[in-house]
């Protein structure tokens, strides 16, 4: 019996890849760069610091497939200080991968897509 759900979330896969992606090249100290498809997201971001006052940003998120990311032919998890090139609005901009306060550099979307959330700093 086929599986709906999964099913679903590879038609959908398809889908996002197809209609809401931008091509961003990743990049990696010592590593060849590469240009992968990626949805883009924002993520808000709140923490404390030392002196008790509380601190908010947002930040970029790439919305990007784990079977994509690869470096010199390899497949990576995503690190802090990693980059990240795209081009908004007609602007190149450069993100630098950041770790997130409990989440690190990066979280599943979902249990099923296989589809990394990769949170990044604007340099």
């Amino acid at each position: 019996m086929t599986d709906i759900l999964s099913s679903g979330l590879d038609w959908l896969e398809n889908q996002r890849k197809e209609h809401m992606t931008t091509t961003v090249t990743y990049r990696r100290p010592g590593h060849p760069a590469t240009n992968i498809s990626a949805s883009l997201g924002l993520t808000n971001f709140e923490a404390v610091d030392e002196s008790g006052i509380r601190v908010e940003s947002v930040r970029m998120d790439f919305l990007i497939n784990e079977s994509d990311l690869t470096l010199g032919g390899e497949q990576i998890d995503p690190e802090a200080g990693d980059e990240i090139d795209v081009t908004i609005g007609g602007q190149s901009r450069t993100y630098e991968v950041r770790k997130m306060a409990g989440e690190g550099e990066w979280r599943w979307v979902d249990p099923h897509s296989g589809l990394m959330r990769i949170h990044a700093r604007r340099m």
